[in-house]
């Protein structure tokens, strides 16, 4: 279908005299100029946005009638938010009220994969789901539990089965309290006069595989995808700790009967997806997984930079599309010369102080220390410290890391590309005009202090005044992939300016430059 502010631009242009070929062409031009601003507005949207903090409501049990959107990415732990509690009679002991029954959220977005485990106040519990009945331990007789993983139109959770004896009625919770797509749990706590059992309160914690996500790479329908999963059937999708495949189905969204019930909603139009399969697969390579809680209620380009911290990357923008771009080395595709300028630009010999840190201190979910948020060693380049003149450490959270090496390699990362210099708008003629961010290539351009600088997209913008494009870019140093993934010992030198040689020539102004140069 033809665009009506493109049509009407060209049916003016006509008029007034101008070929229709040639109306068009301005039109489309004039067009793109008026969507400048709404992908200039998205663009400044994912760099303004601040990476989603973890909460400790992750791990925190508690009644909440005002229940937050939560969706449980990869393989961590929560304490489900109670979302309706009541107490009943176990119709056997003198006084009322000595059962209560709590039902626990732990994700929407369903179905999850499954339910790994349960622990009660620091105690691992086994218990027979079909019956809720805990098997064996110090909760036996004391506590039932049954679970469901949230699957669309599943059946309700039935009662468990209590003691024989025990006439309870429980009208509270009926065959209509489906819950559908969200994974939840009936938790039956008994209390007892003089029992101590429960005197360190109801802590639950479930381990849990949380939703499921679209995997470009195992779909048979994409280009180079192999397998039965479909980006419009969810019930294809299957579970996944990959911090890219969590990212691109978060931008899509989790859709259940035509509505969105999680994520961000974006049409698959609307994404580079190669460049999310791209991430993919430098993850599974270096071993990188996404794990833990996030919410509907936080920023989502901020949940967005999050899922993808974790997996040492960040969104950006291509043209009309969301994209990302990972850490990993990169092949330059070209080499810009002076001749390939379309106007002048400046250099940032190097990035800000506030920026340039040497040491780190990464804090991550740790499944050794309870699944909270703790603080790994502390990542410190000390050839930094020395060229800097003394210790500059910051504290740095990756909330959906989980594991302690992964987040020491994120935090290298951190460090040496906080030492790469830029960022650097390069107006560029027509030859550049189909780069896009991500791709890399040498400047050779010596007057600029630029000496085969090996360089990667950043951001990318028409320029409409020459017809070519502006390339914001930043340098690049191979060397720093080997050191931030441990294969090096050695950081990388950080990159710099060099001195323009103006003693290239025999005229007799080159050797005054050459002498005031040196000067």
């Amino acid at each position: 279908m033809a665009d009506p502010v493109t049509g009407a631009i060209a049916a003016v242009l006509v008029k007034v005299g101008v070929g229709a070929k040639t109306a068009a062409v301005v039109a489309n031009v004039a067009f793109a100029v008026a969507q400048m601003a709404a992908l200039n507005a998205v663009g400044g949207a994912i760099s303004q946005a601040q990476a989603q903090k973890a909460s400790g409501m992750q791990l925190e049990f508690m009644a909440d009638s005002q229940l937050p959107k939560t969706i449980l990415l990869g393989r961590s732990a929560v304490a489900g938010k109670a979302a309706f509690q009541y107490p009943s009679a176990s119709g056997r002991k003198k006084f009322d009220n000595c059962i209560v029954n709590y039902f626990p959220v732990l994700t929407g977005c369903g179905p999850i994969d499954a339910i790994e485990a349960f622990e009660m106040n620091g105690e691992r519990v086994f218990w027979n789901n079909a019956t809720g009945q805990v098997t064996s331990g110090k909760y036996k007789d004391k506590m039932w539990l049954k679970t469901t993983t949230g699957a669309w139109g599943g059946p309700a959770l039935t009662p468990p089965a209590w003691p024989a004896g025990w006439h309870i009625s429980f009208p509270e919770w009926t065959a209509n309290h489906k819950l559908s797509g969200w994974a939840h749990a009936w938790l039956s706590i008994y209390y007892e006069e003089g029992d101590g059992t429960w005197s360190g309160g109801v802590n639950p914690l479930f381990i849990i595989r949380g939703v499921r996500g679209y995997d470009p790479r195992r779909d048979s329908t994409y280009p180079g995808g192999s397998g039965p999963q479909r980006i419009h059937l969810p019930e294809t999708w299957e579970w996944t700790q990959n911090p890219y495949v969590c990212g691109l189905t978060w931008l899509i969204g989790w859709w259940e009967n035509g509505k969105l019930s999680g994520g961000c909603g974006i049409p698959p139009a609307g994404i580079n997806i190669q460049s999310f399969v791209e991430g993919a697969n430098i993850a599974d390579f270096n071993g990188w997984k996404c794990g833990g809680e996030v919410t509907m209620l936080t920023s989502l380009l901020g949940v967005l930079k999050s899922i993808l911290q974790s997996g040492g990357g960040k969104p950006i923008t291509t043209g009309a599309e969301v994209s990302c771009m990972v850490n990993a080395p990169r092949t330059a595709l070209t080499t810009v010369t002076i001749d390939d300028l379309a106007g002048g630009f400046s250099i940032p010999a190097t990035k800000s102080r506030r920026e340039r840190k040497n040491s780190i201190v990464p804090r991550y979910r740790s499944e050794a220390h309870n699944w909270e948020i703790v603080s790994a060693a502390p990542v410190t380049v000390l050839e930094y410290v020395t060229a800097d003149g003394g210790l500059r450490q910051e504290e740095v959270e990756y909330p959906l890391c989980q594991d302690a090496k992964q987040v020491g390699q994120l935090a290298a990362y951190d460090l040496v590309n906080g030492r790469e210099f830029g960022p650097i708008p390069m107006p560029l003629k027509t030859r550049m005009i189909g780069f896009k961010p991500g791709d890399a290539f040498y400047v050779n351009i010596p007057e600029a202090g630029l000496n085969n600088q090996k360089v990667v997209i950043e951001n990318r913008l028409p320029d409409f005044g020459t017809g070519g494009v502006v390339l914001t870019v930043e340098s690049e140093t191979d060397s720093k992939h080997a050191f931030a993934l441990g294969q090096e010992p050695h950081p990388p030198v950080a990159p710099g300016l060099t001195r323009p040689d103006y003693g290239d020539t025999a005229s007799p102004e080159a050797d005054e430059w050459s002498a005031a140069a040196g000067a």
